[in-house]
């Protein structure tokens, strides 16, 4: 009867708290659910230590006073503490932007070796080919034309390699949404969607991973473009 004292007076003391929403006390059913997958279904709750929680719904649209709530709790209460998790959620916050700068890095890198690639690539081609260059450029074939033609090529070349990899992007993606649908509620997949959601990335993902093909294959055209007009300029000079 103590700790059930206790533990009312800090649920109201939560619950006169304002920007706090609601108080919901976890009971020993839902603390029974919470250590099944650490300690089995046959153990006894009553053997633990297991503190009695609370969990307090903040309201978004008023800001709670969450360090005079602990001060009245840590006082009012024996036994009484209130954890925000504000040191988890700022390493998780930081743990994530770091991944989304690695990410565009990444991307960065990728684009960069893409563009290089194709630069060597127009680059090979042309020179096997100079002396058909050379007759068509001097019989008035139009730097232009001649581009046009690597262009399409490796505009081609780019959209097969992009749509490939975009489709096996897409794929994982979607498994992985999978394996979390089937996973929910398993330790595991419980800490990978605090982590990265839940693997749905929905009509926008589809639709930005369909977009980036194209700007990939744009991009291959263009710096296979380029890269025959400075080819030609050499040539003239």
């Amino acid at each position: 009867y103590v700790l059930a004292d206790e533990v009312q007076k800090a649920k109201t003391i939560a619950s006169n708290t304002p920007g706090i929403l609601s108080v919901n006390a976890i009971d020993e059913e839902w603390s029974q659910r919470l250590f099944e997958p650490w300690l089995g279904q046959n153990f006894n709750l009553q053997e633990l230590p297991v503190p009695q929680m609370l969990i307090l719904e903040l309201d978004p649209e008023r800001a709670a006073n969450l360090k005079g709530l602990s001060e009245r709790l840590s006082d009012s209460v024996k036994g009484g503490s209130l954890d925000d998790h504000r040191l988890w959620l700022g390493r998780l916050n930081s743990m994530a932007n770091t991944m989304v700068i690695i990410g565009f890095v990444i991307m960065a890198l990728i684009i960069t070796a893409m563009v290089l690639s194709v630069t060597f690539a127009t680059h090979g081609a042309m020179t096997s080919n100079r002396d058909v260059l050379e007759v068509l450029h001097f019989v008035g074939g139009r730097d232009a034309f001649i581009a046009a033609e690597f262009q399409r090529r490796f505009l081609l070349l780019g959209f097969k390699g992009a749509f490939f990899g975009g489709s096996v992007a897409i794929f994982c993606a979607f498994i992985m949404y999978l394996w979390a649908s089937f996973s929910k509620g398993t330790p595991e997949a419980d800490q990978l969607t605090a982590l990265f959601g839940d693997f749905n990335i929905g009509f926008s993902g589809y639709l930005g991973a369909f977009l980036l093909i194209i700007i990939i294959a744009g991009l291959t055209a263009i710096t296979s473009r380029i890269a025959v007009f400075r080819y030609l300029d050499k040539i003239t000079e």
